[in-house]
Parts: C-alpha cells; structure tokens; sequence
C-alpha cells in the first residue's frame, strides 16, 4: 500500500470518527445535559487509552546478522 492511500484511509476513518464523536456528545448533550456530555467524552476517551495501552503494539525486534 502506498503512503497516499494510506493517508487517505487514516483520514477517512479519522474524520467519521469526527463525526460520529460530535453526533453521539450533541445527541447525550440534548437529552441529559451538558455535563452528561462531558462524563461520556472522558469516559470514551480513557477506554480507547486503556484499549490501545493493553494492545500488543510493540516495537519491530531489530534482526541481528548471524
């Protein structure tokens, strides 16, 4: 896959996540109120912390010459 097309799939998944972030905190924010809003914005944002945190990303291993 080349970096354009990579770019652009970030970009694109990064901005519905724009959306649908802005969609679901004004629809909380209209039926329980502002500070609802708020509670759910940080407790979304601490689940994809800790959900990133307890992945498996690591760094590649260097290979060594034998």
């Amino acid at each position: 896959m080349d970096r354009a097309q990579a770019v652009g799939i970030y970009r694109f998944w990064r901005n519905t996540g724009f959306v649908a972030g802005g969609l679901t905190a004004g629809i909380v924010a209209d039926i329980a109120g502002n500070s609802s809003a708020i509670v759910l914005v940080a407790a979304l944002t601490t689940a994809s912390g800790l959900w990133v945190g307890m992945s498996r990303w690591q760094a590649p291993t260097p290979v060594r010459p034998v």
